[in-house]
């Protein structure tokens, strides 16, 4: 409770927010697949592309294309 009063999210919000902002920037940086991505953030590939587009909006190789 303290940490979601703190922060204002849940500790496994803030995990993914962190791993998602990881991942924008590995998109956006390296030439990785996006496998090769979600497995360097130790998720899964469907639940890291479930988990990215619901924190962008897009789907992780629409963000790379868009930048």
């Amino acid at each position: 409770r303290y940490f979601n009063e703190m922060m204002g999210v849940t500790p496994i919000q803030y995990v993914h927010q962190m791993k998602m902002e990881k991942a924008k920037y590995m998109l956006t940086a390296t030439d990785d697949s996006v496998s090769e991505i979600s497995r360097a953030l130790g998720m899964e590939l469907c639940f890291f592309s479930r988990v990215f587009k619901k924190h962008t909006g897009l789907p992780p190789s629409g963000y790379r294309k868009m930048f």
